[in-house]
């Protein structure tokens, strides 16, 4: 037989206990799934404003750069992408020069976007290829590239 004092604690922690675990339930999957959005990357000539249609990115949403996907671009020079809200992306070009201004000592591949900044604002990357200025919709992020030059075929300085 309980104590009349302890008789009446335990349905209160009884009912506490219940409360606490029926909380966890309903917050945990809210926590353990990344909320997928969806983004815009256009790709567009530098040197004269019309769509790079059938490039392929490689994109990734990690540093260790060993998750890489490819994704085709369509003849509006676009690709859609779900990814992770909070995660950050990074591009690499495959069948054209990329112009975008990089730190010293860094490849394309190593430039972060935040995919929360895309969705906010959007991205316009800059474009040291020509003149040709696009402004990026939310959700939308704008890279610029332009096609090797004979003498950069010539040298070997294609990736291909």
């Amino acid at each position: 037989m309980l104590h009349p004092f302890v008789a009446r604690i335990q349905p209160k922690r009884v009912y506490l206990t219940r409360l606490a675990l029926l909380c966890a339930l309903l917050i945990v999957p809210c926590v353990s799934h990344a909320q997928t959005v969806e983004i815009h990357i256009r790709i567009v000539n530098g040197k004269n404003g019309r769509p790079i249609k059938n490039e392929t990115l490689r994109v990734w949403t990690t540093r260790n750069h060993v998750d890489a996907d490819l994704w085709p671009t369509d003849a509006t020079g676009s690709v859609l992408l779900k990814v992770d809200g909070n995660a950050q992306i990074a591009l690499d070009e495959n069948l054209n020069a990329s112009c975008r201004t990089l730190p010293a000592n860094q490849q394309s591949f190593q430039l972060l976007y935040s995919v929360a900044e895309i969705l906010n604002k959007g991205i316009s990357a800059e474009n040291t290829c020509g003149t040709i200025r696009v402004t990026a919709k939310p959700g939308e992020l704008i890279l610029f590239e332009r096609p090797f030059t004979l003498m950069e075929k010539v040298k070997g300085e294609t990736p291909n």
